[in-house]
């Protein structure tokens, strides 16, 4: 049995960063999915920390937690494990290229994903006089986006029109 003790970091109360025991895992019963390494220009480079000397593979433990192993070539670094959010592993496989093995363990992957707001249904356009969207931004809560003032109180209005019927 090849046992792989995972540790975390902590700050103690000097200020000074304290490496304690986490938990461990049986590696020889873990799956293990090796780090992709990419030709930089000059050499092969881990894809995740774009680093021709360190590099990242990721396991799943037998009871089904994902540890992320960081190793270093360079003398004096001591390879690294830590427990990471299964949401963190899939991310990991999706940059590691292995959508397959991401939509074994997760799920389907989407197709395309990147920056913006989620869909959160389809696009109603209209137009509002000035007076009534004056009277909407006063109710804006701050931060809140004005398509979400609006989501919300369309809520309200349709919530108590609906409480009327009844």
């Amino acid at each position: 049995m090849t046992r792989i003790v995972v540790m975390e970091a902590e700050e103690d109360e000097y200020g000074q960063i304290v490496r304690r025991a986490a938990g461990w895992f049986n590696a020889d019963k873990a799956a293990r999915v090796p780090g992709l390494r990419e030709w930089d220009g000059n050499n092969m480079a881990c894809v995740h920390l774009r680093d021709p000397h360190r590099g990242q593979n990721l396991y799943r433990t037998a009871g089904g937690r994902y540890v992320l192993e960081t190793w270093s070539q360079w003398q004096g670094e001591d390879t690294r494990h830590e427990f990471i959010a299964p949401e963190r592993a899939r991310e990991w496989l999706i940059v590691n290229g292995d959508d397959a093995l991401a939509a074994r363990w997760f799920g389907e992957v989407e197709e395309e994903s990147g920056p913006g707001r989620p869909k959160i249904g389809d696009p109603f356009k209209f137009t509002l006089p000035d007076d009534l969207r004056s009277r909407l931004e006063q109710l804006q809560a701050p931060g809140e986006p004005l398509a979400e003032t609006m989501r919300r109180g369309l809520r309200e209005w349709a919530a108590q029109k609906l409480a009327e019927r009844e």
